[in-house]
Formats: C-alpha cells, structure tokens, sequence
C-alpha cells in the first residue's frame, strides 16, 4: 500500500494502481508509471490506440530504399499504413489514476516523452518534372482530469522531429528522437488521473501529380513521472 512519510507520523493510503516507487536523490522522482511502456509484454496491454492498427515489432521494418527500427534495437510499438488523403493521425494512449490531494503537496512537476520514429515513401505515377514527399511528424501530450473525469488542462512537447519532413522540396526517409524528456510544473491540483498520448501524423504532399504516401510509424520506452521535493510523499512497502 501507499504509504505517506510526515514529521508527525506515517498515514496509510489504501493501494491502488499503479503505485509510485521512490528513485533516489534529491529532488525525488518517481519510477516510471506507464505499464508496458516498452511492449516488454509481448502484447499492447494497458494501451487504446486511435486512428490506425497498432502491434509488437520485433526488429527493423523496411520502407522503400531504407529500413527503420527502435532506438536500442528491442521490441517497439509499431504502426503502417497509407494516406488515403492528404494527411492521417494515429496515436496510442494510456490512463494513469493518482489518490486523493497528490498533486496538492511537495509536487515540482511531470517528466514525460519516450522514443518516436517514423517515416514515409510516396508512391505515385510521376508526371514530367513531379514531385511528391511523405512527410511524418511526431509529439507527446499529457491530459490532466479531476475524479469526475472531467479535463482540467493538458501540456504537449509540440512537434519533436525536425526538419518535419513536410513540402514538395523535402525528401522522404526515417525520423527519429531518442530519449525525448519534457517536464513541466503547471499541474492543477485537482488531478486525480493523467493520459498520456502519443501521436504521429503522416503527410503526403503532391506537386503536379496524384498517388498516395507509405508510412511506417514507431513508439518505444514510452515515460511518465512525478517529481516532488521533501521527504518521500508514496513509495511501496
């Protein structure tokens, strides 16, 4: 169970899930709260994903000319597909629930991210002097809700590949960010659940010629914490 360290004494929260391990140091972080964060499962438990059809990958995927694969090589969450238009969203999502007043006291603020990857290929008939480019770009958001369920606010990291890979001059190919962290402190303090969403939107821009673009879409070591300050606020047993 929970359990809240005072100068006064010690508290007992009843358990719920996840629960929020200390990391040593000063100031305090927690552990990572996402489950499954890095499909070690085999499977997509504990995600809803939006917009496309997620699955396990296992080693690199190819696209046109290149291949692409996660950033240490290990299983990743993967995702393929074509635009049936100019532009196509996917994501993948998870809900992480806090007890009562946690984000009242000692809290400085989240830290969340992961590893994305993505890239495009079009596919076409080309015209004399056409051009075409599959464009991919990637971002972290975060969603904060009070126990009704009810959104209290959001912060996003915007998009985090760059160049973005978007426009006719552009060439198509494999966008990565490794390791990506962002942290902020504006939490409200009514939070009882964050979710957390990772979205990759693919492109497909057309000069002077029609067809389509080929996406291949990639997540992996997804990341949510906790900093706080002071003597530990929950750490398991």
């Amino acid at each position: 169970m929970f359990r809240s360290v005072l100068a006064l004494g010690v508290l007992f929260f009843p358990l719920i899930s996840p629960t929020f391990p200390i990391v040593g140091g000063s100031p305090h972080r927690t552990d990572n709260l996402l489950r499954n964060a890095g499909v070690s499962t085999g499977s997509l438990a504990s995600w809803s994903q939006t917009g496309g059809v997620w699955a396990v990958q296992n080693g690199p995927v190819g696209l046109a000319s290149v291949t692409m694969d996660s950033c240490d090589h290990t299983s990743w969450f993967f995702e393929s597909g074509q635009t049936p238009g100019a532009k196509r969203t996917i994501s993948i999502s998870q809900v992480v629930n806090f007890p009562p007043n946690y984000f009242t006291t000692q809290i400085t603020g989240i830290e969340y991210g992961g590893d994305a990857f993505a890239g495009g290929a079009p596919t076409y008939n080309p015209l004399p002097n056409a051009a075409a480019s599959a464009g991919v770009q990637a971002k972290f958001t975060v969603f904060y809700a009070d126990a009704t369920g009810a959104t209290l606010g959001m912060d996003s990291s915007g998009a985090i590949f760059v160049p973005s890979g978007v426009g006719c001059s552009l060439p198509s190919g494999i966008r990565t960010n490794c390791s990506y962290r962002r942290t902020t402190g504006q939490i409200p303090s009514q939070t009882r659940s964050i979710r957390f969403v990772g979205e990759i939107t693919n492109t497909f821009t057309t000069c002077y010629t029609s067809g389509h673009g080929q996406f291949v879409n990639g997540f992996d070591n997804l990341f949510l914490a906790v900093w706080y300050r002071g003597p530990a606020t929950y750490h398991n047993p």
